[in-house]
């Protein structure tokens, strides 16, 4: 923000007492506040005070006295409060607000970073998304988050209220089922069947998080993108103030509307990508790999053994050659060497897969060598718009000589602009 902005704080005057549907008042209006979007608040307990129809109390005799003034202190920009205060109304009755116009010297009111012209959640969530009932299987849910590409399906009853969200990470808690829908969307029928039968019929409402994490619609950018890097999760469910399901918000979502943001600024010299940096500032310098020396076994343990089933084969000088992934594997393998594999898959990470199909093959035939690279200079926008338009979760980062440096990953792009908002 410019030094010396104007700007407007606005003063709530309450008792220490007062309550909203049994919670203190005082903070009952700080949560709506945070939950709406607001910039930022500070109560303030006052020494002593009174007010019409009450005597002077002070606060050290808070023993004898109901009343202990309080001060709620909110500064924030004019558009926004006055968008927000009339929401507080029904909480506050007859308290006493002012608002009065102040200078900022200096202050963060979300004015800088790529997500500054995004007012809200409800601008950039997806406002139609696939939702199964409770009465539902996990089967019929499966097949919804399948046929849509939906990692998260939220539950809901009737009249669309939130009753659980059905992740990847659920079925898997719940019902042992370890393959991933991207896996699992390139099984045959045949396949599907004999791994999913006995759980298909399973109620969706047993496997289901009862008690998911949400965001509300009104509530900042910033807020919401906090929730997904500090949880981890892919999409979030966006509640209105009924706590009505109205949408999801993901992941691609948000670092969509950045990519908006940063490539709609008018002057070059003043676009916030280059505050945010390089690719090589934020990669990943330990990356999982392997030499393209490994036979397709031994290349195959290494894949179960990976996080996210994912690797990067290099040349004995550190070269890029391409990646391995257990979707690729699963495109070149057929018959029992297919079956074989799709067991260890299957397998818990702490349980010794059996032996692996390959012995006598290289690992060339199941590379991907056409794949998408990126170079420590590149800046963050031209990364962010490759990942997007390729669906991509990671990409490798290699220099001129195309020796592999680290990789790229979507989470990181993620946490580096929650150090801008």
């Amino acid at each position: 923000m410019a030094d010396s902005e104007l700007i407007q704080c606005v003063r709530i005057y309450l008792n220490e007492d007062d309550l909203w549907r049994g919670q203190a008042l005082y903070l009952a209006v700080l949560e709506r506040l945070q939950r709406e979007g607001a910039t930022g608040a500070t109560v303030l307990k006052g020494q002593a005070g009174f007010g019409p129809g009450h005597r002077p109390r002070a606060a050290s005799f808070v023993g004898l006295s109901s009343h202990v003034p309080l001060v709620i202190e909110w500064l924030d920009r004019p558009e926004r409060i006055k968008s927000l205060l009339p929401l507080l109304d029904e909480m506050l009755g007859q308290a006493l607000i002012v608002i009065e116009e102040v200078r900022a010297y200096r202050a963060n009111l979300r004015s800088q970073g790529p997500l500054t012209g995004v007012s809200s959640v409800g601008d950039i969530m997806q406002t139609k998304p696939q939702t199964t009932l409770p009465t539902a299987t996990l089967g019929s849910a499966m097949a919804l988050m399948l046929k849509h590409r939906q990692t998260t399906l939220p539950v809901v009853d009737a009249q669309h209220h939130l009753l659980g969200v059905l992740t990847e990470q659920d079925i898997a808690r719940r019902t042992g089922m370890l393959l991933s829908l991207q896996l699992i969307r390139l099984l045959t029928n045949e396949e599907g069947n004999l791994l999913l039968s006995a759980l298909t019929s399973l109620p969706v409402t047993e496997v289901m998080n009862p008690e998911p994490r949400t965001v509300f619609a009104g509530a900042s950018i910033p807020r919401a993108l906090t929730l997904l890097v500090e949880w981890n999760h892919k999409q979030i469910p966006v509640l209105d103030r009924e706590r009505v399901l109205v949408g999801l918000l993901g992941r691609e979502d948000i670092l969509r509307s950045a990519v908006e943001q940063l490539t709609g600024a008018e002057d070059e010299a003043d676009q916030p990508v280059a505050k945010l940096g390089t690719v090589g500032m934020i990669m990943q310098t330990v990356v999982p790999r392997i030499e393209s020396t490994y036979s397709l076994a031994a290349a195959l343990q290494e894949v179960l053994a990976s996080p996210h089933h994912y690797l990067v084969v290099v040349d004995a000088e550190g070269q890029f050659q391409g990646e391995i992934t257990a979707p690729e594997v699963l495109k070149h393998l057929q018959g029992e060497e297919r079956a074989s594999f799709l067991a260890a898959l299957q397998r818990p990470t702490s349980v010794e897969a059996p032996e692996l199909p390959g012995n006598n093959r290289k690992l060339e035939e199941v590379l991907k060598r056409d794949i998408v690279k990126l170079g420590p200079t590149d800046n963050l926008l031209k990364a962010t718009s490759l990942m997007l338009k390729n669906r991509l979760e990671q990409v490798p980062i290699v220099d001129a000589k195309g020796t592999l440096l680290g990789l790229l990953t979507r989470g990181a792009l993620l946490r580096a602009l929650v150090q801008e908002v």
